[in-house]
Formats: C-alpha cells, structure tokens, sequence
C-alpha cells in the first residue's frame, strides 16, 4: 500500500522549486525463476533524484510485517534523517504460513538460487529506478531476517558494505525444517568454523576485502537462544579472515576483545565487543543483558519491542557509516 502518493511528492516538490521531494513508500514486486515476492521503498523527505544515497535492505522476522519493521525499528524516521533508502522485502504466506524467510533450505543458502537471488533482483531493480550510493549499501534483519541477512552478506558480499544480524544466528546454521527449529532452541550442530569457510566460498573471490558485520542478541532471548549469536560471530570472523587473503591465518579480525558493561539512559545494561581491522571494527557483537525476542529500543506500539535502550537502531546506523564499499559492481 502506498503511504503516499507519488503526485503529491511531485506536487510538493513544484512548490519547493527544486528536484527534491517529499517522503514516500512505494511498492514494486520482483519474480525470478525462484519464485515472487513484493517489496516496500522508503523514498525519504527531501530527496533529489540526482542524488545517490545509501540503500538499506530490512528483512523483518516471522510473524510480522515490513511495515511493523518500519515501525518497532522507526526505519523510516532514520531515512529521513541520515537520508537513505530503506528497502523493505516481504515474505509471502505462499512461501512460508508465519511469513518467515526460509533461512533453513538448502535452495535459500546459496548465492544465485531462492530467496537471496529474489533480495538480489530487488536491489537491482531499485538501483534501476533510483539513485543508489554503490558503495554503501547494507542490510539488517531480526530473527527469521536476521539469518537472511547472514546469508546475503555471506553470498554476495560484492554487494553489502556491512549488516547487521539482529537476534539470529551463522550461516547455514541448519539444513531443513526440522533443524531450524533445534537450532531456535539451542544453537547449531555445525561447527561455525567449517560453515565460516563455507560461507566465504558462497561468495567466492568476489569481495574486495571482509565484510562488517554487527551481531545484537538479547542474553534473555528465549525464542533465538543466545549460543547462535555466539556462533555467528565466530562464522563471520573465520569468513574475514579467509576473505582477507584466501587462508585461515588469522591475517584480520582474530578474536572478540574485552568490553565494558554499560547502560543505556533508563534503559537496559549491554556490553558491546569488537573484533577490529585497522580503525574500524570489522565484526562487533553487542548482547544486551535482559533482552528478550525483541528489537532494543523500538517503538512499543509494534509487536517484538523493548522500548528501553539501547537503541539498536542507533547502535546498527553508527556501525554502519563506518563502512562503504572500496569497489561496488
């Protein structure tokens, strides 16, 4: 559904006397051999075609909505004001009855095949239609998206600057249904190590150099238990560290370092932790202490919010500007 009209964006931008326009959400649909799913953009206020900007894919979880995403995360409010492009995909109830991505397949693990090909064909199509900062794209997601989000940064890190996993876990964590479900409750069988190798062949020689990666997980999700958050960071900094130069050799990354424990303004108590390459962290993992199956520091008018800090919304777009791509496609 249109949340505004592109004419009153056009009308809006006459009375302006410039190329900009007001905010808007369009909607658009994409199919491939792997099948069709329909997709949300968030133009933001102001916004001149001319201009490139940063593109930001948000995958919401099982049992919610692009729009319920936009809401608890305040997804639009943050694209009017760092002027970005948020790009929200949605899953069909004919693909998946509780509307999560099928992170768990086999076909939905690979680069070129299933559910990342159609997130790939999305973008194109809005680098197609809009003006988009190649090097600065990225995406996120939580619980069901968060796994997705794995996978694309995994499989085509010629694409993602840097993403975010929020409460989900490594790649190919499971192979089927049944596995996901184990792996909800009490982490993978997999050894992260072997899936981080994985991983870094998903996206063959493609990356021009690692891909960043923000890990947040509550250490009281009891939906998503927190060991998989311990495994994505340990998949993600095996899949650095091959990217780096082809051998595990510890040449970037390397290990977590000490962090401090810290509360938010009235909020929740969290400790972030990074791995770093030169300035920037390279892998940060952020638990937040007493956190449940929910977004940290969402609006509590949607469902899966914690309305306390920190405010992961903040923590993700601050990590993010830290990256842009060195060479895009």
């Amino acid at each position: 559904m249109l949340r505004s009209q592109a004419w009153r964006a056009a009308a809006a931008a006459a009375l302006l006397g410039t190329g900009a326009h007001a905010a808007e959400t369009v909607t658009g649909r994409v199919g491939n051999g792997h099948g069709a799913r329909g997709y949300e953009l968030r133009v933001p206020s102001g916004h001149d075609a001319r201009q490139p900007l940063p593109l930001l894919v948000a995958l919401h979880g099982c049992l919610q909505t692009p729009a319920q995403l936009a809401g608890v995360a305040r997804l639009d409010r943050l694209a009017d004001e760092k002027r970005i492009l948020v790009l929200y995909p949605e899953q069909s109830v004919a693909a998946n009855p509780a509307r999560c991505w099928n992170w768990f397949n086999p076909s939905d693990q690979q680069r070129g095949s299933g559910e990342p090909a159609l997130i790939a064909s999305m973008i194109d199509e809005v680098r197609s239609k809009h003006a988009v900062d190649a090097a600065r794209i990225y995406v996120a997601g939580i619980s069901a998206g968060g796994m997705l989000s794995g996978t694309l940064l995994a499989c085509y890190p010629d694409v993602f600057a840097a993403g975010a996993i929020v409460a989900g876990g490594m790649y190919r964590a499971a192979n089927g249904l049944a596995e996901g479900m184990s792996v909800m409750r009490s982490g993978s069988a997999y050894d992260p190590q072997v899936r981080g190798e994985e991983a870094w062949k998903c996206g063959g020689s493609l990356a021009p150099r690692p891909v960043p990666v923000l890990v947040v997980h509550g250490d009281a999700d009891s939906v998503v238990a927190p060991v998989n958050a311990d495994q994505a960071v340990a998949q993600f900094l095996r899949t650095n560290d091959f990217a780096d130069d082809g051998s595990a050799n510890g040449s970037v990354g390397g290990k977590l370092a000490d962090g401090t424990r810290e509360r938010a303004p009235g909020g929740l108590e969290y400790t972030c932790r990074d791995a770093r390459a030169g300035d920037a962290a390279l892998v940060r993992y952020c638990a937040v202490h007493g956190l449940g199956h929910a977004w940290a520091g969402g609006d509590a008018a949607y469902p899966y919010a914690e309305p306390k800090g920190p405010d992961a919304t903040a923590m993700m777009w601050s990590f993010f500007e830290q990256h842009a791509r060195r060479r895009a496609r």
